[in-house]
Parts: C-alpha cells; structure tokens; sequence
C-alpha cells in the first residue's frame, strides 16, 4: 500500500526468444584446399540485440598436425538462448621432404644421357599438382647439363615452394 503522493515505478521486459549470433573466424586464414602450415587460432564473436551476451567462448589454439579438428564455441545471451558454431581446422607444419635417389652426394657424371631420378613425400595434406614431374626425368646431351641442372632445381625448388604453400 502507498502513501498519497508516492510514486509507482513500473518496468517492462520485453520476451527474449530468439538465439544470440555467434560466428568463428580462422587465423592465420588457410589457404585454398583448406589447410594451415602454422598453428591456427580460431575466435568467436558473439551479438544478441535483446538481452545481449552473457558469454562468448574464450580463442581456441590448434597446434598439433591434424587431418581435421572441429573447434566449437557456444553463445549464451542473458536471457538463457544459446546458439554455437564450429569450423574444422587442417593443420600440417611439416613440409614435403626430397630424396634424390639417382644421383648421389658427390657423383660425377660423364656420360649422357643423364637420368635423375627420386620422390617428393608429403604424408598429411598431400601435394600441390603438379607433382608428376619428378618422374625419372632425362637430360642430355651432357653439353647442356648445366643449363638443364639450373632449370631442374630451380623447377624444384618451385614445386617444394608451392607445395609447402598449400598448407597455409
């Protein structure tokens, strides 16, 4: 009961039914196929415009190689809607490895043709094609050897570059 002359204050709340938004976010961002070469962050952002965010996950690190780790982040408004996202994160920090197999440390070749051979192996996020080139490869004549060796490894170093790039 009130007195005469006090006042009533009277607060409406509106019904808040509706899930907040939450979005995650990838970084360092990976590259085309999907996949990362260094350890990956992934953040959540989190609005609700009628009660607004009571929590909002914390960032996720992944750092260990993976085919595939789903990172989920739940959203939680303050009026008990909740709403989550997830992204799948690819990591591979080992690059490919080359191992030569014709030509061995030191050999002096004097004869033509001259065959080279050997294996690019890359065991989790595979290699960026074109990668069939490095089947036994044959150079001659001799006389042009060096040309030949430049354009080879400088092939190669290529293809190792743009291999280790399909993981970021």
């Amino acid at each position: 009961r009130g007195s005469p002359g006090e006042s009533l204050n009277l607060q409406i709340i509106a019904v808040d039914n509706l899930a907040p938004t939450i979005t995650a976010l990838v970084t360092p961002a990976p590259n085309a196929a999907g996949w990362n070469n260094s350890n990956a962050t992934v953040s959540f952002t989190c609005s609700d415009a009628t009660s607004g965010i009571a929590s909002c996950p914390e960032p996720v690190t992944v750092n260990a190689e993976t085919l595939g780790q789903t990172v989920t982040g739940v959203a939680l408004d303050n009026a008990g809607n909740s709403a989550s996202a997830f992204v799948t994160v690819k990591l591979d920090k080992t690059p490919p490895t080359l191992n030569v197999t014709s030509l061995t440390d030191g050999a002096k070749i004097f004869t033509s043709p001259l065959i080279i051979s050997g294996t690019i192996t890359e065991t989790l996020s595979g290699l960026a094609p074109p990668y069939t080139w490095f089947a036994p490869i044959l150079l001659m004549p001799l006389s042009v050897f060096v040309a030949l060796i430049q354009t080879f490894v400088f092939i190669l170093l290529s293809q190792l570059y743009i291999s280790e790039g399909s993981h970021r």
